[in-house]
């Protein structure tokens, strides 16, 4: 089975909709590997893409914050919205109670079998399930074994890879709302379960509505504009 593999959409439809819109007439299955909010506000958008299509989904680190803060009736934590910007609370004021829902749903990790295969999805890493990172250049694969899956699939880091290993293989999709490898194309994977391949994606999108959403509501924090353009 063809899979496509999505992660860290950041509240950013412009780029779900692009990655969408090439891998839907080439997979039978989505799965998600968490942060859905954060950085910025349309979130609403974005969910109704994923249930449209009944994507499987992991939270991330920003859900973590987000779902919290949603369980106990309070507001985002200041020094969170000091670093990151307010997107989650204008987010998360905008969402209706069955969005709300289908969010506080989300695990950490979450196991499931494909083609005979074991997958393990989760968004940092084994040893650290939420704010794990493993970039391309990791260097102590000794720290996945046992890997516990056939696959291991994860996110949070917004650099794609894949590595073999001898127990099997371990595959960041990359993020598609906030791309970090100086790509500014959304990226995801198109995972083949039946012989272990990955077929990398990057789609253009247009950020001007997440820029100028960002100087509107976040003018002090530069980083969320100039990611987006180079």
């Amino acid at each position: 089975m063809k899979i496509g593999i999505l992660s860290d959409i950041h509240g950013n439809p412009y780029a779900l909709k692009e990655i969408l819109s090439r891998l839907d007439s080439k997979v039978e299955q989505y799965l998600f590997l968490g942060d859905l909010v954060g950085y910025y506000p349309f979130v609403k958008e974005c969910i109704s893409l994923l249930q449209e299509r009944k994507v499987t989904s992991v939270k991330g680190n920003h859900d973590e914050i987000c779902i919290q803060a949603l369980k106990k009736g309070i507001q985002i934590p200041k020094k969170y919205e000091e670093k990151y910007g307010d997107a989650i609370s204008r987010a998360m004021a905008n969402l209706s109670s069955s969005e709300i829902s289908y969010f506080l749903d989300f695990p950490e990790k979450r196991d499931i079998q494909i083609d005979g295969k074991k997958i393990r999805m989760m968004h940092g890493a084994p040893w650290d399930l939420l704010e794990g990172r493993v970039y391309p250049d990791f260097k102590d694969w000794d720290k996945f074994s046992p890997l516990g899956a056939d696959i291991l699939i994860l996110g949070h880091t917004h650099y794609p890879f894949s590595k073999k290993l001898k127990e099997g293989l371990v595959l960041n999709s990359g993020s598609v709302g906030q791309p970090r490898d100086k790509n500014t194309k959304a990226s995801a994977a198109i995972l083949d379960t039946t012989d272990g391949s990955v077929e990398w994606v990057r789609v253009s999108f247009d950020p001007s509505a997440l820029i100028a959403d960002a100087e509107k509501h976040s003018p002090q924090l530069p980083y969320l504009r100039s990611i987006l353009k180079t």
